[in-house]
């Protein structure tokens, strides 16, 4: 994540607006990982319990 821009190329609106949307980005990615990890702990089984066919 960038936090600083070269001075002048950008007004600080640009990098403001900027630096929030990859703030809302990243919390959007983390709660996707974490629903993601979440279903794949809920779907695993006990190891030690074995299903006889």
């Amino acid at each position: 994540m960038g936090t600083t821009l070269p001075t002048g190329a950008w007004s600080a609106t640009v990098v403001e607006q900027f630096l929030h949307g990859q703030r809302i980005s990243f919390t959007i990615l983390a709660a996707l990982v974490t629903l993601i990890t979440m279903v794949g702990a809920r779907s695993l089984t006990s190891s030690r319990a074995a299903e006889e066919h």
